[in-house]
């Protein structure tokens, strides 16, 4: 580590006086440490040993623990090395049988395509005119190049074997053959699997396990159709065998190359190959057992049909899966996998690269097994798996050797180390008496005690260690010391209480000097970067003789504008050699004024805000800034921040504070003075206006006023409606009480006319007892008709003038009902407004609850707009209800009023008639004196015409009661109508427009 003058090398006096100025927590600690072993004896009995003995002990057990441990470790990472270099290679193993199998079927498969593609396979003409012994020669060449086949032949479409024009079949000459038969044809492949598919789908298929009839041996079959180029029809297939034991010596012979010899017995390594698809088979008479032709299995779905029978688990028939079709020794052929290895099932449903352990069905030993699936090939199809099975005895055979070699090396080894410690322990226990002064002295805080050890012994280490570890523990002193340095400039960054923006300052220049003290730096500054106060360096700490920062001009351009946000979101610039590193120009002069070497920058950052940074600088030498000392500077600039931050809160969240306070007061003044204003408006008097002001008291102002003024004009309408009713109904009660007079009067002189009617019939009954009389009568008939004409045509004036009254009235007391319903509107409008004020002073009194103590003035403001928007809304709907009072009545006064009206005009329909009747009886009378002679001849006539007229006349006289009765109701009608105008004018009077 380099120095630089400001930090010069502390010596063991200034350590040790260090040491006694710690605090008490220090000493306490270091007394902790020194002291633990004395302290702490929950067994006495190592306390009787002597130093030898527990020398002794300690050295044995501090080289024996060592060599176990790492014997230990050596054996378990060996062993898992092993083990996994072992699943390795089997699975290796696994994946090239696999490999091995699907080139062996590729090369099949592509040995039939070529003999496929062969002219005389597709050409009838090119297979005569080609001699046999050629054709046979061309199928005997594969044979030769692979000396693996069995045999290649070709079967025709009805599944008999196809001959040559000599008799030979066509096919290679290995092998024992039937001849050409001309009577009996020899289908002896018609019913196997894989000549059937490849007949039906046209596609190559293959036969991994099936008994040949010929060698009577397993055999590994692939058919490949051949198809007319002309049709596109079947035209042959092409079949070739290999026997199982020709594949097993062919992987046998590869697995041996890939693990390093031919013999595998000596390893025990078995691989087998499945086939996953399930098989049928049946017991012949002779206990044999027999494959079912895939002739006779039909699949519906998920049902299989064998002989057109559903297939029956457990009955004659059974079923083979997971078969072995080649192994290494060719045994265990046909059988089922998991008849010997029971989690063979699991590892194939897995259908991945698979290792486990499994105990043998068939031996009894543990196995370590290995499965792989075996890829498919392209236009085939079929399901396979290889498994390589080896004991783990023989697997794990090395890794055990392995792990004896190890622990016996490692015992033998512990034993002699503790051997040699053991005499090496007591050898040196003599000189450790006098390190123990020394020793007892270090612990007593006097840490430049040191040991004077010659040599190179275990003394001597003693020794070395002792004065190693009084170093340590001094540095381990300062370390603590500069720790506690460092929490203390962290505690006062972080300030005390509240604090404030004037109180930044003081903290700024105790944490610059603080930290330029305890890193033993040239220069500390704070550098501030604020929207609200200048921009620069606002305090400093400065070694002597070196310029100041403070006083340097740092403007804006010192720092680039695009590393504000770096900054922000916590960017470190480290330079342990300003030469060197890439800065801005502008700022690489001002370091260069400025005398520094090395800079350190940390932002300080609080609440995701950046308000400066905090620069540390180095002048005399380049400085190698440490992991711990960039955290610290990290960390205050951190602290920083958030002092900073909760000042400028503090500050912000005062002025809140304040300004809520000035608009709660300004809110309740203008609340009071707005009920002050509308206080007279509870007592009618709708005159006052509220002051409109820009606050949210304005806003309820504005909109009292705009009720208010609503208010003055239903009250000034109702109140001239109320006097128009009052006015008519005092102006229509006279002519309704002469209408009621002359009605009566005319129900008088119609009974009396109907009286003289009577009398003058009573008369023309008696003409024929005394004609001279008769004349005398007719004139007083004729004078008494004249007066009831007289009267009729008064009666009809005094009902027109009733109509004509009638219906005046019932115009203005329509008119009073539309009013009236205006009066409603407003009144509903009154009421929005008052439930609208009313859930303006529930929020306004939320948001003063909300206010805490701030906001109670404010609450009690709101209840009173809340009483007064009640009180509002009481009053109109007091209004509403008498409205609708008024509205009912006038409703059945304009009923009555249309019913009288219908009335009088009946009344005048038969004044009318009765007029007319009248001026017949004039005209009758007038004839009567004329032929007064003639009255003996027309007594009878006259007798039933004045029969006539005194019905019509009782007629009108019931009529004319009727309208008396009717008149008499519209009377009081009036009268009913004239108080409730009345009573609407006092009501309306109480407020004053």
């Amino acid at each position: 580590m380099t120095t630089t003058p400001s930090s010069p090398k502390s010596n063991p006096v200034e350590s040790s006086r260090s040491l006694n100025q710690l605090p008490l927590s220090d000493t306490q600690e270091l007394s902790e440490i020194s002291y633990s072993n004395s302290q702490w004896q929950p067994l006495r009995w190592p306390q009787r040993l002597g130093v030898r003995a527990k020398a002794t002990a300690l050295a044995v057990i501090l080289s024996v623990v060592p060599v176990v441990i790492i014997g230990g470790a050596a054996t378990y990472f060996a062993n898992r090395i092993i083990t996994e270099r072992t699943l390795e290679e089997k699975e290796k193993v696994a994946n090239a049988v696999g490999l091995r199998l699907n080139e062996f079927v590729r090369a099949r498969l592509a040995d039939s395509e070529k003999i496929a593609k062969a002219p005389f396979m597709t050409n009838a003409d090119v297979l005569e005119e080609t001699p046999p012994e050629s054709i046979v020669e061309y199928f005997d060449n594969f044979i030769e190049q692979d000396p693996t086949y069995d045999q290649i032949a070709v079967i025709q479409p009805d599944g008999g074997y196809a001959f040559l024009k000599n008799g030979a079949g066509l096919r290679s000459s290995k092998g024992t053959w039937p001849a050409e038969d001309d009577k009996i044809k020899l289908f002896v492949e018609r019913n196997v699997p894989y000549f059937l598919e490849a007949r039906d789908t046209l596609r190559p298929a293959v036969s991994p396990l099936r008994m040949s009839n010929t060698t009577k041996k397993s055999a590994f079959f692939i058919a490949l159709p051949v198809l007319n180029p002309e049709t596109n029809r079947l035209n042959s297939v092409i079949y070739s065998r290999t026997s199982a034991d020709n594949i097993s010596a062919l992987i046998n012979q590869y697995v041996g190359l890939l693990v390093g010899g031919d013999d595998l017995e000596n390893d025990q390594l078995r691989f087998h190959v499945i086939d996953h698809d399930t098989a049928y088979f049946e017991r012949t008479e002779d206990g044999q057992e027999m494959e079912v032709s895939s002739s006779r299995i039909e699949r519906n779905g998920d049902s299989v049909l064998i002989d057109g029978q559903p297939f029956q688990p457990g009955g004659a028939i059974y079923t083979k899966t997971n078969r072995i079709f080649v192994s290494e020794d060719n045994e265990g052929i046909n059988s089922e996998m998991q008849a010997v290895f029971p989690k063979y099932v699991e590892l194939q449903q897995a259908n991945t690269p698979t290792t486990v352990t499994d105990i043998s069905q068939q031996d009894g030993q543990e196995y370590l097994l290995t499965y792989v699936p075996i890829p498919t090939v392209e236009n085939l199809s079929f399901d396979w798996g290889v498994l390589v099975a080896q004991p783990t005895a023989v697997a794990f055979g090395p890794q055990r050797a392995l792990t004896l070699s190890l622990l016996l090396g490692t015992g033998i080894a512990a034993i002699t180390v503790g051997a040699i410690a053991a005499i090496l322990a007591n050898r040196a226990a003599r000189p450790i008496v006098t390190a123990t002064d020394a020793v007892e002295k270090i612990g007593r805080g006097d840490l430049s005690t040191r040991l004077e050890f010659q040599g190179n012994d275990e003394i001597a280490k003693l020794g070395e260690n002792i004065d190693n570890m009084a170093a340590q523990l001094q540095e381990f002193l300062e370390a603590k010391a500069l720790e506690a340095d460092q929490e203390r400039l962290l505690i006062a960054a972080r300030g005390t209480g509240a604090i404030r923006t004037a109180d930044l300052q003081g903290i700024f220049d105790q944490t610059v000097a603080g930290v330029r003290q305890v890193l033993k730096l040239d220069r500390v500054v704070v550098y501030r970067l604020n929207e609200q106060e200048p921009q620069g360096v606002v305090s400093e700490s400065v070694g002597p003789d070196l310029p100041s920062a403070l006083q340097e001009a740092i403007v804006d351009d010192c720092i680039p504008s695009e590393l504000y946000e770096a900054y922000r979101n916590g960017r470190i610039v480290v330079a342990n050699d300003v030469a060197q590193a890439e800065l801005n120009r502008k700022h690489l002069d001002l370091l260069r004024r400025l005398d520094v070497r090395s800079l350190l920058i940390v932002p300080i950052v609080g609440a995701d805000r950046l308000f400066g940074l905090l620069i540390a600088h180095s002048c005399f030498a380049p400085r190698q800034w440490r992991e711990a000392e960039i955290n610290f500077l990290q960390r205050l600039g951190n602290e920083l921040g958030l002092s900073t931050f909760w000042a400028t809160l503090l500050e912000d969240t005062e002025q809140l504070a304040e300004e809520q306070r000035r608009l709660k007061d300004n809110l309740q003044i203008s609340a009071l003075r707005l009920l002050q204003e509308v206080d007279p408006i509870s007592r009618g008097n709708l005159t006052v206006r509220a002051k409109v002001t820009e606050d949210e008291i304005g806003t309820i102002a504005d909109s009292y006023n705009a009720t208010v003024e609503s208010l003055c004009k239903i009250v000034r309408q109702v109140q001239e409606a109320a006097a128009q009713v009052v006015s008519t109904t005092g102006s229509s009660e006279s002519s309704v009480k002469l209408l009621s007079t002359e009605a009566a009067r005319q129900a008088g002189e119609i009974f009396a006319a109907l009286e003289q009617i009577q009398q003058m019939a009573n008369a023309a009954q008696a003409v024929a007892a005394n004609a001279a009389q008769a004349e005398i009568a007719v004139q007083e008939a004729a004078q008494t008709v004249e007066e009831g004409d007289a009267a009729m045509n008064r009666t009809v004036d005094g009902m027109q003038s009733i109509r004509a009254t009638v219906a005046e009235t019932a115009k203005k007391v329509k008119h009073l009902g539309e009013s009236s319903q205006k009066i409603s509107t407003v009144i509903d409008l009154i009421n929005a407004f008052a439930a609208q004020t009313n859930m303006l002073a529930l929020n306004a009194s939320i948001e003063a609850s909300r206010a805490g103590e701030y906001g109670k003035g404010f609450a009690v403001v709101a209840e009173e707009v809340r009483t007064l928007a009640r009180q509002s809304a009481e009053a109109t709907e007091e209004i509403r209800k008498l409205v609708v009072s008024i509205q009912a009545e006038t409703n059945e006064v304009v009923r009555a009023m249309e019913v009288g009206t219908e009335q009088v005009v009946m009344g005048t329909k038969l004044v009318d008639e009765t007029r007319q009747s009248l001026n017949r009886i004039t005209r009758t009378s007038t004839q009567i004196g004329q032929l007064v002679e003639a009255i003996a001849q027309a007594t009878i006539t006259q007798s039933e015409t004045s029969e006539t007229v005194t019905r019509s006349m009782e007629d009108i006289a019931a009529i004319a009661t009727k309208t008396s009765t009717e008149v008499q109701s519209v009377s009081e009608s009036f009268t009913e109508l004239r108080q409730v105008a009345q009573t609407l004018q006092e009501e309306v009077s109480r407020f004053k427009v």
